[in-house]
């Protein structure tokens, strides 16, 4: 738009520079913001992988038949898992090892890959030997 202005012609507006600084300032505000969706991405597919672990590993838990074995396997999705089951003892004060009749230590462990890194966890329980009762 122009005006007249005392005989002299002004145009109204932004300059060049003004207009690429604000592309500056809007590029470095949207790559900020792309990293932030960007990890809260990431972070939801590693807590759906840790969620599959979990529910991975009290299935294993809950399948125990109570016989002092270890065995491992791994899954399509990525998985693998380790479970042993062994006697559980108690410690007494001398550093003895004392067992405790039909009580089972089991433990699973879980590894996969997520995020370029090599994740695990582990779960364990007692269990008693319900025949016995």
């Amino acid at each position: 738009m122009k005006a007249q202005c005392d005989g002299r012609v002004s145009q109204k507006g932004f300059t060049l520079i003004e207009v690429l600084v604000a592309f500056v300032i809007l590029a470095m505000s949207l790559s900020v913001l792309f990293r932030i969706f960007s990890g809260g991405l990431a972070n939801i597919s590693i807590g759906e992988r840790y969620a599959g672990a979990v529910t991975l590993a009290e299935t294993l838990l809950d399948e125990t038949n109570l016989s002092q074995y270890e065995m491992s396997g791994s899954r399509e999705d990525g998985y693998r898992w380790v479970k042993t089951i062994q006697a559980y003892a108690v410690i007494d004060q001398d550093g003895n090892s004392i067992p405790v009749e039909n009580l089972q230590k089991v433990e699973v462990q879980i590894t996969w890959e997520a995020m370029g890194r090599e994740r695990h966890m582990v779960l364990s329980t007692l269990r008693g030997d319900r025949r016995k009762y």
